[in-house]
């Protein structure tokens, strides 16, 4: 394959990590803003529990998923950037910009979601 074909996949798989983490997001929010339903039985309301707790281990596998091709796509791009740097060949600076655009935004979303799998579990929330 060509190094810009392998380029474009990688961000076309960076471009699907960052629309699904905005979809999650949305609905995350739609779902703070909805009313409880008052008429709903204690039976009906347990399930929403389980289902929970298998949408947080869904999620957390989504999310080493993301870190695992998001820290692929740093070790391309850096071994691609450092490649262009050391050329001699007349550089082209669009391509160097784009390449450099996206491995700066590939670490901020791999720190951030770093930060997300591997941050300490709060004991108040365990607990309840």
């Amino acid at each position: 394959m060509d190094r810009d074909t392998l380029m474009l996949i990688a961000f076309c798989a960076f471009l699907l990590l960052v629309g699904i983490r905005l979809k999650q997001q949305l609905t995350e929010r739609k779902k703070q803003n909805r009313p409880l339903d008052v008429n709903a039985s204690p039976a009906e309301r347990v399930p929403e529990r389980s289902v929970a707790k298998s949408r947080i281990y869904r999620r957390r596998i989504w999310e080493i998923v993301q870190l695992l091709v998001v820290g692929g796509l740093l070790l391309y791009m850096s071994v691609v950037l450092i490649g262009d740097f050391n050329r001699p060949v007349s550089m082209q600076w669009k391509e160097i910009f784009l390449r450099c655009l996206i491995f700066i935004v590939s670490i901020y979303i791999f720190i951030l979601t770093w930060i997300r799998v591997f941050k300490p579990k709060n004991k108040q929330n365990t607990e309840e």
